[in-house]
């Protein structure tokens, strides 16, 4: 009897379906609270989300494919919603939820809109998700392996440099 992937029952991760899903949310409906009194633009129209319109900024560009989320609207949207479970879970479980996460900004990236015109972007280029500004900044001397697997800022001097050399991975030699 030959084992292989397909012989094996895939055990669903409840936690990455279920992240997946609210940051799916997240970026569909995010606005940042600051800007709550001017959330009407002079139309008396309500104001897309943040997201959806750095979604159009990548789509108009596809030289890039990382979407950049400042980490303070994901805590943020948190209190907003009265849960805290998102951002603590990105933080503390961010190698094994990096898939779901980018799978949710796949789908956010080619869903249909308004601004899109109904028009569905179906490439295949893969999504990814960058965050920035976390509540706590470590300092590169106090990393552990405590916190493997974890989403952290890190913050360092650079004290030495060096040339950067190529690597031979294959080569081939005639004489």
């Amino acid at each position: 009897y030959i084992m292989n992937e397909n012989n094996y029952d895939r055990v669903p991760d409840e936690l990455g379906e279920s992240i997946e899903a609210n940051f799916l949310v997240f970026l569909q409906e995010f606005q940042d609270d600051r800007f709550q009194n001017d959330n009407e633009n002079g139309n008396g129209q309500q104001q897309q989300p943040l997201y959806v319109l750095q979604r159009q900024t990548l789509l108009d560009d596809p030289s890039v494919n990382t979407m950049v989320v400042n980490f303070e609207h994901i805590e943020q949207y948190d209190r907003q919603i009265g849960d805290g479970s998102l951002g603590e879970a990105i933080a503390t479980e961010y190698y094994r939820l990096k898939p779901y996460l980018e799978s949710a900004l796949g789908i956010f990236m080619t869903e249909l809109d308004d601004i899109n015109n109904g028009i569905r972007y179906s490439n295949n280029t893969p999504y990814y998700v960058s965050f920035y500004n976390m509540s706590e900044v470590n300092n590169i001397r106090d990393l552990r392996t405590s916190r493997l697997g974890q989403l952290l800022q890190i913050t360092g001097t650079v004290t030495r440099t060096s040339q950067v050399r190529p690597e031979l991975i294959n080569g081939a030699f005639e004489c």
